[in-house]
């Protein structure tokens, strides 16, 4: 019983410190508007971390984490969720991405439009397009494709591999 107590509080304390982490990423990015999400002091992590953590109990699903990258793409995902950089374009997915039996998933997010050079002093902040992802992975190949939810456009369709370097050129 306390090994399984142990357990358990150590996949808690992974993933507050996980957020933690995520929440001031994206802060820099300027994704979260306002400052209602009280950040808490990181933890430090006191059990193992599988590269995958076992599947829900009793959903048959298994969780996707780990970083991918590829052509114009990288995509970092952990417990919480993830962040995606394109070229010109980072991306937010607000949700865990738990992979079906076939190795499909849909989730959603937010796709945020980046345009070349310095930021200008008083600029508004780059809109938020709500987006939804879905995509599959096999072995170590993750094809995903990103649609914005507003206007159903198609952003495109990425093919990324596991601990791989993506290859971005960034937008000047």
């Amino acid at each position: 019983m306390n090994i399984l107590l142990s357990k358990i509080i150590g996949a808690f304390t992974v993933v507050l410190a996980v957020g933690v982490f995520m929440y001031f990423n994206l802060k820099e990015e300027g994704i979260f508007q306002d400052d209602r999400i009280v950040p808490i002091a990181p933890t430090i992590i006191s059990a193992p971390v599988p590269q995958n953590p076992p599947s829900l109990p009793g959903s048959g699903n298994v969780l996707l984490t780990g970083s991918f990258g590829g052509e114009h793409i990288s995509l970092m995902l952990t417990p919480l969720g993830g962040r995606l950089e394109y070229d010109c374009a980072v991306g937010v997915i607000d949700e865990p991405i738990y992979l079906k039996d076939d190795g499909s998933f849909k989730v959603v997010g937010r796709h945020i439009f980046e345009s070349g050079g310095p930021e200008q002093l008083g600029s508004p902040s780059p809109k938020q397009h709500k987006a939804h992802y879905e995509g599959r992975i096999l072995d170590n190949v993750l094809t995903l494709t990103v649609t914005l939810s507003d206007s159903d456009q198609e952003i495109g369709i990425f093919t990324l591999r596991r601990d791989s370097k993506a290859s971005l050129q960034k937008c000047l």
